[in-house]
């Protein structure tokens, strides 16, 4: 049995390309596991099917978050990395990781560094998370490993990120939120573990009402006494920044802050 498992979620002909072009370096130790949505039957690219270390499986789900559930149902070791397919991963840094979450028993979430286009800023030394963020840090899910044996049954929640009913995003920070919430030690450790094409979500030229809807949610879940001003002060910085008008910010962050309240007063087992 492998020791670390890098749960990568893929969709479409195209992700089994990206995965096949991308650079998912062969470590000892270490076992890529796939989850494959919208496949249309299509046939394993020729170099993925080679390799011993990369298992493929095909899934019906529909949306990021099931993509990512079904990728950790597939995980057998105990320590996983969680994976984009377009990622360019460093051996060195898997390495790095893996020798830190060894040392680490207690912990069951992880974040570490996925180097990306955007103005993203990390913390420069390792701490254990208190029930929030350091000021201007957020997580994303390819930044996260987990350690299977002490999440339990974490998962990521369906009604959020990509190709979600009307949701797009959150699901990184609600899973690791969860987390805090439940008790569970989140430990965060400068070590680049790879690099990303693609800046996040939040730092696109626009931002679309179902990711400001997210964003809304998100906050107020995490913010319950001081949504509202947060709430503001970012749609003041959309608009700013060109990303989105005033008002159309306003009306998507307070609808999904209006969700955040029907999700715990009817979906708590998911949550806290």
């Amino acid at each position: 049995m492998s020791r670390l498992d890098i749960a990568i979620s893929t969709y479409g002909p195209d992700g089994a390309a990206r995965i096949a072009a991308g650079n998912f370096p062969e470590i000892d130790g270490v076992r890529y596991v796939v989850s494959w949505q919208h496949h249309e039957n299509a046939p394993l690219p020729e170099s993925i099917a080679a390799r011993h270390d990369i298992t493929v499986a095909r899934t019906d789900t529909i949306g990021l978050s099931l993509n990512r559930n079904c990728a950790l149902a597939l995980c057998k070791a105990d320590l996983v990395i969680i994976a984009d397919d377009d990622e360019s991963l460093s051996a060195q840094g898997i390495k790095e990781a893996l020798e830190y979450m060894d040392k680490r028993k207690d912990t069951a979430v992880f974040s570490f560094i996925i180097e990306r286009p955007g103005d993203r800023w990390y913390p420069d030394k390792e701490f254990i998370f208190k029930g929030k963020y350091p000021t201007d840090y957020f997580v994303c899910s390819c930044e996260l490993a987990v350690r299977r044996s002490r999440i339990g049954q974490l998962r990521f929640h369906p009604d959020f990120g990509l190709n979600s009913p009307d949701m797009h995003g959150g699901e990184d920070e609600l899973f690791h939120l969860t987390a805090m919430r439940r008790g569970l030690e989140c430990r965060f450790a400068p070590i680049v573990i790879g690099s990303h094409p693609h800046a996040h979500t939040g730092f696109g030229k626009t931002v679309s009402p179902q990711t400001l809807r997210a964003q809304g949610c998100i906050a107020a879940l995490m913010y319950p006494r001081s949504f509202g001003p947060r709430l503001l002060l970012k749609a003041v910085r959309l608009r700013k920044n060109g990303q989105s008008t005033l008002l159309k910010s306003l009306r998507y962050l307070c609808a999904g802050a209006f969700r955040a309240f029907r999700l715990l007063r009817s979906d708590r087992e998911r949550l806290w």
